[in-house]
């Protein structure tokens, strides 16, 4: 399930699904991106904070929706079955307003784009992103993608 409260100007979007790590399936998608949607109505809302719940950020695209899909991603519906989880991530990065991934625990696959679509990354305690090491991000790095917000 997906969380959304508003508090003080900020959404607080917050994936809830402990039971798989916060993975995304078409559902929990469907409901991020209606968080979203709603974030975006609420001319309140000058910021939205991307959180998982339970200790993970998003531990990516639930498995049984990736074997399922993966028998034949060509196929129509599996195909748009695909499209549901990306929507998720994209739908963050056409937020309105400046974004935020609080990122705790891990991030992997689709966690991974959620968390690079918004504006700035912070780790929120010791991270699991095997995939920082491997690339050689520079803490700070983040940053660019806020200034390129500010400046539209």
């Amino acid at each position: 399930m997906i969380d959304l409260e508003i508090t003080d100007g900020v959404a607080f979007i917050t994936l809830n699904a402990p039971a798989t790590r916060n993975a995304l399936n078409n559902e929990l998608a469907g409901q991020f991106v209606a968080a979203c949607d709603e974030a975006d109505r609420d001319r309140q809302v000058g910021a939205a904070v991307i959180k998982g719940a339970a200790g993970t950020f998003c531990s990516g695209a639930e498995r049984g929706h990736l074997d399922e899909v993966g028998r034949d991603p060509a196929e129509e519906t599996r195909y748009a079955a695909l499209g549901g989880i990306y929507r998720a991530f994209t739908r963050v990065g056409q937020l309105e307003m400046p974004t935020i991934a609080a990122v705790r625990g891990a991030a992997v696959g689709a966690g991974i784009n959620l968390m690079l679509a918004t504006d700035l990354r912070a780790e929120l305690g010791p991270p699991r992103l095997p995939w920082a090491a491997a690339l050689e991000v520079e803490r700070g790095a983040q940053l660019w993608s806020l200034r390129r917000r500010v400046s539209q």
